[in-house]
Order: C-alpha cells, then sequence, then structure tokens
C-alpha cells in the first residue's frame, strides 16, 4: 500500500512538472522565464550560467534585481520581468546582425528598458549611436555580468571593447561616434590599440577643431567633445 502510495506521488509530481519544463524551452535550448502579475517565478534549465539573450516584458530585467541565477540548473525572476535565456557559459556571442559583423545592436524603443546578451565579462563601447537620444555610458545603458542595457532611447550598436579572443570578429571597426549634444562635455571610450584617433567626419554644425573643442585623453583612453562638436573619430 505505502509502495503504491510512493509510486502515485511521484507520477503527479511528474506530471505536474513536464508541462511547465515543455513550455519553457524553445530553439537551441532558449529558455523563456515569464513574471505574471508582479509574482516570482523559478524556471529550470538544462544550463547554469544563464544570460538574456532578449527582454519580452515592458519591466526591466536587470540581474540581481528582478532576476537571477538560483543555481543547480534554476533561474527565478521577479517584478513583472519575462526574457529568453540562453547559455552564458564560455561568453555566449550572439549572432552578429546586418550592422556588421560582431556588432551588438540594442535599442530602447519608447523609452523601456531593454537588455541584450554579449560575452560575459566583456567590456563594451559603442560603434554608431542609432537614436537621437545621446547614449551616456552609467545613465542610459551599461553592463551587467552578461547582458548589456539600454533605456530612455538610447538605441546604438555596440562591439567589445579591444576585441574579444582570437577572430572572433568583435572589436574589427575602428571608428566611434561621439557627441556634445546641447553643447555639453562629453567623453566616449576610445580603444589604444587603435592608435591615435583622428577626426573622420564632422557630423554638426559647430565646429570640431582638436584641442579646442574635442581632444583625446590617452591616460584615460577617451575622446572628448564639448561646444556642440559632433564628429566621427577613427585611425
Amino acid at each position: 500500500m505505502i509502495h503504491q502510495r510512493i509510486l502515485a506521488g511521484l507520477a503527479l509530481a511528474l506530471l505536474t512538472l513536464a508541462p511547465a519544463a515543455q513550455a519553457q524551452y524553445g530553439r537551441n535550448d532558449e529558455v523563456t522565464c515569464e513574471s505574471q502579475d508582479g509574482r516570482t517565478r523559478e524556471c529550470r534549465t538544462p544550463f547554469r550560467n544563464p544570460v538574456v539573450s532578449e527582454t519580452i516584458s515592458s519591466a526591466p530585467c536587470i540581474e540581481g534585481r528582478t532576476w537571477g541565477n538560483a543555481g543547480g540548473g534554476r533561474i527565478w525572476v521577479t517584478d513583472g520581468c519575462r526574457a529568453r535565456f540562453v547559455d552564458g557559459r564560455g561568453g555566449w556571442q550572439p549572432q552578429p546582425p546586418m550592422g556588421g559583423q560582431g556588432t551588438v545592436r540594442c535599442e530602447s524603443q519608447d523609452g523601456r528598458t531593454r537588455e541584450c546578451a554579449v560575452p560575459r565579462g566583456a567590456r563594451m563601447e559603442i560603434a554608431r549611436q542609432l537614436s537621437d537620444t545621446r547614449c551616456v555610458e552609467g545613465r542610459n545603458w551599461g553592463v551587467r555580468g552578461g547582458s548589456l542595457w539600454v533605456t530612455d532611447g538610447c538605441r546604438a550598436e555596440f562591439v567589445v571593447a579591444g576585441g574579444y579572443g582570437q577572430g572572433g570578429g568583435y572589436g574589427s571597426g575602428r571608428d566611434i561616434t561621439c557627441e556634445s549634444n546641447d553643447r555639453r562635455d562629453n567623453s566616449c571610450s576610445w580603444n589604444a590599440r587603435w592608435g591615435r584617433p583622428q577626426l573622420l567626419e564632422q557630423l554638426s554644425d559647430d565646429s570640431c577643431r582638436e584641442g579646442y573643442t574635442w581632444g583625446y585623453d590617452s591616460r584615460a583612453g577617451r575622446i572628448w567633445v564639448t561646444r556642440g562638436c559632433r564628429g566621427r573619430f577613427g585611425s
């Protein structure tokens, strides 16, 4: 009798778990996990190092705040975060979009926060800004773990600063756009391996003059612009 009860209990548990697991898995072992009505939920994964491949909710998915790794092949989501997750082991690299090989395109539509998967631990930089809204690192874009986040209308194409591994295709572009919007001071990361930057194209009506409205701080590895200068810089 006890043996029959144990078997019945195991069968019920399997029936309870199986539909949820089947509903989560997508292409290439991609897992969708959703916090409905703001409630916390755990989802099983076939991997142990999850990263967000796409946020599908209007609520932000921020690692450590609205989602996290529960260990043992499980992730949790809360506060309305709904996202697709993939294996970040070994530095997962998204498929290069049409913007160029190794370019990660991440866009905040309608001011909403979005996360895009990038190689874990990589330092990212803007290759090309796509939005009228200025993308400022730490203000409306940044990197947390294996996710790059954008918000408040920032839309841009990003590359790994200094490249990523050998022959990975990242960091192949050698030019960036740096803009002084509303004539405010701004600075943009520059890869010192590319050599000293030069102004390739002036994008603003305001003059871009080296040493006056733009320059290069070699110690910080950054280009600075001011007084309305907007330009494309390269080596």
